[in-house]
């Protein structure tokens, strides 16, 4: 006899704690890459392309993998995920060049490829297990989102804290990582399986009538979000040590997880507003918070740089909030997970684009300046998806 499945609400918040663990391994080298760039003379643009080298692996399996669930089973699909990110961290607290960064900033990449759709869709499958009177998608919407930005804020949050306080900061951050992410597997294996495995292939990607215009809009919303966190969690660390003085890993990884845990604190606040009322005042906060930081370079100041964290991280939470339900409800059922697979390479796109970015920028002119360009394409961007996703609303 197996051992006893775990109820569909337990199961549900075992997810949710999985998919936190997943997304902060994707941001806890985020707190840690002055100590790369120190200890190996890497330039930025280096660092900024390990950062989102996350993103090679993300596409890849978003596109070839992120869909597998809606045929064989989520659970059966998640574990085996879960543990490719566990092989990541060891991989780079094994081999901590760049050939073993960039391998397991790749494996990173494809274990959120798997993950963040995959949790998602069994999110929404669970919910409606636990509780099949609800006709609502809020709760895991938001729970799904919580679990997104808070695990992103929990991995330099995490990372720092462990290589302020503890020796051997490269290994021991990622020997824990692995231990969390291990025991997440052994939950996950415990959750009732809400796919039946079929012979019949789902759609991938497959759209509610008319949907289109919404859905690209929506995503955009998505890549914004994640563009804006990306160039944070690459260079961040970098321009608080460079630019404004700052030597503390705490104060490193607390910066980029403030950036997070707004963005997690205030979807969940906004929990009842309508995806206009999301895209409309995230794309606000995210021109105010932008202007902090830049202000912040201009006549340096790390408080101003840490408001502008908090009100960018803000910024990021509605957008992104907005872009998933936005894009969720474009979906058909049948193709939820392959729907959302492309919403999470379009984010993911913008999580390395951002970075980059932000290098090249630096290298071309000043700091500030740099910021101050990205920051008006950022809003631009946000506001073009915006008015995309307002001509054919798809859901509240």
């Amino acid at each position: 006899m197996g051992p006893r499945r775990l109820s569909a609400e337990v199961g549900f918040w075992a997810t949710a704690g999985a998919l936190l663990v997943v997304m902060a391994v994707g941001t806890a080298p985020a707190a840690l890459w002055p100590l790369y760039q120190v200890a190996d003379g890497l330039s930025d643009t280096v660092i900024s392309v390990l950062a989102g080298a996350v993103v090679i692996g993300a596409t890849i399996s978003f596109l070839a993998l992120g869909h597998l669930s809606d045929r064989y089973g989520r659970r059966r699909v998640l574990v085996p995920a879960v543990l490719t990110s566990a092989s990541s961290v060891l991989v780079m607290a094994l081999v901590p060049t760049v050939p073993g960064l960039l391998t397991g900033r790749i494996l990173t990449g494809v274990g959120l490829g798997v993950v963040a759709p995959t949790a998602t869709a069994y999110l929404l499958d669970l919910h409606r297990l636990a509780r099949p009177a609800s006709g609502s998608i809020r709760r895991p919407a938001t729970v799904a989102t919580a679990a997104n930005l808070g695990g992103l804020a929990v991995g330099p949050v995490l990372a720092g804290a462990l290589a302020q306080l503890f020796p051997a900061p490269l290994v021991l951050v990622y020997a824990v990582l692995a231990v969390v992410l291990c025991t997440s597997a052994l939950l996950l294996v415990r959750c009732p399986e809400t796919v039946t495995p079929g012979l019949v292939r789902r759609a991938r990607f497959d759209l509610r009538p008319g949907a289109g215009v919404t859905f690209w809009g929506g995503a955009t919303g998505g890549f914004v979000s994640f563009a804006t966190s990306g160039a944070l969690g690459a260079l961040g660390a970098v321009v608080l040590h460079d630019q404004l003085d700052v030597s503390s890993t705490l104060l490193w990884g607390a910066s980029i997880g403030l950036v997070h845990a707004t963005s997690a604190l205030a979807q969940i606040a906004a929990a009842s507003w309508s995806t206009g009322q999301l895209f409309a005042v995230g794309g606000s906060l995210l021109a105010g918070g932008l202007a902090l930081m830049v202000t912040a370079l201009a006549d340096p100041s790390v408080w101003l740089w840490l408001a502008g964290c908090t009100v960018t991280g803000a910024a990021c939470g509605l957008l992104f909030k907005a872009a998933l339900v936005t894009s969720t409800l474009a979906a058909q059922p049948s193709g939820r997970a392959g729907v959302l697979a492309v919403f999470f390479t379009t984010a993911y796109l913008g999580m390395a684009s951002g970075g980059i970015v932000f290098a090249l920028l630096r290298e071309w002119t000043t700091p500030t300046t740099a910021l101050a360009w990205l920051s008006a394409g950022l809003c631009a961007v946000a506001l073009a998806g915006a008015l995309a996703a307002a001509r054919r609303p798809a859901g509240p």
